[in-house]
């Protein structure tokens, strides 16, 4: 429900923007990290399971950009750590029954996700219910493996 990705942002906003200020993101090594900006005074801990670092100085400082609040924070952060133990995506955990879907939604992982949400509740209703990949699918298991075969037969397309 579009009213649930409302109440979503609600409740993780605050921890979002504090936590993208407090961190840089780097692809260094070929695997993504969070950079720590204020080192090992970092106030969030072990971060929600993400790959994190602490010692910026291991990182040239034209690796390290800043975090943005967008769909691939807000899942690392957020989602997978909330799917986990349930071994589920977040709309299966939420309604383990399903809904009808009635509107597919598509959109750029880049995307601030206050935006997204915002364009959400600007073009639906609260009570619309969508399909985004990101929550609708196991963030958690092998997404490649749950797209790989048909085409028709993908998340995407069953849909």
């Amino acid at each position: 429900f579009v009213r649930d990705f409302v109440e979503f942002y609600s409740s993780v906003e605050e921890d979002l923007t504090a936590y993208c200020n407090c961190h840089w993101l780097t692809f260094a090594a070929g695997k993504c990290a969070h950079v720590c900006r204020e080192g090992d005074a970092c106030p969030f801990g072990d971060h929600a399971s993400v790959p994190y670092e602490t010692d910026r100085s291991a990182f040239d400082t034209d690796d390290l950009m800043d975090l943005k609040p967008n769909m691939h924070t807000v899942v690392a952060r957020y989602v997978k750590p909330r799917t986990k133990s349930a071994g589920t995506s977040y709309a299966l955990k939420m309604y383990p029954e399903g809904n009808k879907i009635t509107h597919f939604v598509t959109h750029t992982w880049e995307e601030d996700f206050g935006d997204f949400v915002w364009t959400l509740q600007t073009a639906l209703s609260p009570d619309d219910v969508v399909w985004v990949c990101s929550f609708a699918l196991n963030q958690n298991a092998d997404i490649k493996q749950a797209i790989s075969g048909e085409l028709l037969d993908s998340p995407f397309a069953v849909a």
